[in-house]
């Protein structure tokens, strides 16, 4: 919910920024801050369909980690559950680092002490103390995983906010490109000059 409010956000800074300008072509590039390949639809079919199936691609990509990382944090704290000795998790991101960075929170604890930073420490409800190393290594990994899966769905709300942009100025190039190409032919027979501009529309 955060990653699509986050795109919002970024859209509406975009969408205001084009707005106040005076010579574009604002509600295709309006229909391509919406839906990337919207706007393209006037210009360029082949390209518009190019920003369909990456918009796509990166939807897929969002919910399919999203969802991945909702499955492997339950997956690593019913772990740390059964493995840990903890009978209450801190909700601190901190605290799942540490817990798979020490075998016991009597380690953890030590190891603040002697950096001098007791403001570290968490409270005694929170001590974990592991089975085997074993099970605290595989915890470790699964928390690793995890947080990478987290890593990947920033990046894909990060290509649609991208995505978005590219499309927005794919646009404004393919309406100055329209707008602008002319030929001309002069033809010069018996002293007479005649000039023809021809109109190009590039698709």
């Amino acid at each position: 919910m955060k990653k699509i409010l986050f795109i919002t956000f970024l859209n509406i800074i975009l969408i205001t920024n084009i707005f106040a300008q005076d010579n574009f072509d604002k509600k295709n590039i309006l229909k391509s801050i919406v839906l990337p390949g919207w706007g393209e639809l006037s210009y360029n079919k082949t390209r518009s369909k190019m920003f369909f199936i990456s918009e796509l691609t990166m939807w897929v990509s969002l919910f399919t980690f999203n969802k991945y990382n909702d499955i492997q944090d339950s997956d690593m704290r019913n772990y740390a559950a059964i493995h840990s000795g903890a009978e209450e998790f801190s909700s601190s991101s901190q605290y799942w680092v540490d817990l798979g960075g020490y075998f016991s929170y009597q380690d953890h604890k030590t190891e603040m002490l002697e950096m001098r930073t007791p403001e570290k420490i968490y409270n005694e409800k929170y001590a974990w103390d592991w089975d085997t190393h074993e099970n605290a290594n595989k915890y470790r990994n699964m928390r690793i995983d995890r947080d990478q899966s987290l890593l990947r769905a920033k990046f894909a709300a990060g290509g649609l906010v991208l995505n978005r942009i590219i499309s927005a100025i794919d646009v404004i190039y393919l309406s100055n490109k329209q707008n602008h190409i002319s030929s001309s032919l002069s033809l010069d027979q018996y002293n007479t000059t005649f000039k023809i501009s021809i109109p190009i529309n590039i698709y």
